[in-house]
């Protein structure tokens, strides 16, 4: 079981036939085509929000390349603060994914200072 769904957080997208493609992969658990396509998104458009939010789900449960994913976790934290889902990508790659709870506490305590400034 994968701990995120795909899903859009944001404004609506615009349709696009790739990120469809992809999603249609990501639901049919073809994770390693998902992401393929993923990349590719995100290389020419570096703001996709769903992209973003699907890659981390695919290097987290299909390639288990967790430390890779907290960048793009740490821009959807930025684009979105207030965003649950965002919030809830990190702190799991914080806290439930890459070990120390003394990393975790040091990274809550920066996004917390985020939410508040």
């Amino acid at each position: 079981m994968t701990p995120f769904a795909p899903i859009i957080i944001g404004p609506t997208p615009v349709p696009d036939e790739r990120f469809e493609q992809a999603l249609e992969h990501h639901r049919q658990h073809n994770l390693a085509g998902a992401g393929k396509i993923y990349r590719v998104i995100l290389r020419e458009n570096p703001g996709h929000v769903g992209a973003m939010q699907n890659l981390i789900d695919v290097l987290c449960t299909h390639e288990g390349r967790h430390l890779e994913a907290v960048p793009l976790a740490e821009r959807l934290v930025s684009l979105f603060p207030e965003s649950a889902d965002s919030l809830h990508r990190l702190g799991w790659l914080y806290g439930g994914s890459m070990g120390s709870p003394i990393f975790s506490r040091k990274k809550l305590k920066k996004i917390e200072k985020h939410l508040i400034s």
